[in-house]
């Protein structure tokens, strides 16, 4: 994933979008959830995954999600929903979504997916600018941590990254999406050193 100039965005975004304010509101916080991810399911990173419906989209709650782990349960349609399997957190603090800014959404129209594969280890060369990345294997800030799927109990499959960093003047950490393919259900983690 890599910042383009606005002006040269057409084909690219409508097979990918990232970082918009999702339908729902997160019912621990209050606050919007984030679609992370939108991408249409033939873009050669998903391809080989055979999904039965034309997008992927991976919401969280970029507040909560911090805390453990969100997932979301996607229809027929590939539309997410939260899941009954989420566990809220022994701690969360005291919340106040409105202090929160969205500074992060403003850089999302600018993000693409490039069209060129790129070595499946790329993000976790850590002298690269960015670690953003979608497909290959993840490029952990602390130790490895693949969810489980809550349904089959097989450990997920990783989608993708977002470094927040590249989002956000003062922005740390990493949020890593998984998906599990039978149960279609995704999974957001969140690490920072």
């Amino acid at each position: 994933m890599k910042r383009e100039d606005p002006r040269d965005l057409s084909v690219q975004q409508m097979s990918s979008g990232f970082l918009k304010y999702a339908a729902a509101d997160c019912p621990w916080c209050g606050g919007k959830l984030t679609r992370l991810v939108d991408v249409d399911t033939s873009h050669t990173a998903l391809a080989k995954l055979n999904l039965p419906w034309e997008r992927l989209q991976v919401d969280t709650c970029v507040i909560c999600g911090c805390y453990g782990i969100i997932y979301m349960e996607l229809d027929g349609g590939g539309t997410p929903s939260w899941s009954a399997y989420n566990r809220k957190p022994a701690y969360l603090p005291d919340i106040k979504s409105e202090e929160y800014s969205g500074e992060y959404l403003q850089v999302g129209p600018q993000l693409t997916l490039s069209d060129i594969p790129r070595s499946a280890c790329y993000a976790a060369i850590w002298e690269l600018d960015s670690h953003s990345k979608f497909g290959g294997y993840p490029g952990w800030v602390q130790d490895a941590e693949y969810p489980d799927c809550p349904c089959c109990g097989r450990s997920m499959l990783f989608i993708g990254q977002l470094d927040w960093s590249d989002l956000e003047d003062y922005g740390e950490g990493i949020y890593y999406m998984f998906f599990c393919p039978k149960d279609r259900i995704t999974a957001t983690t969140y690490q920072q050193s």
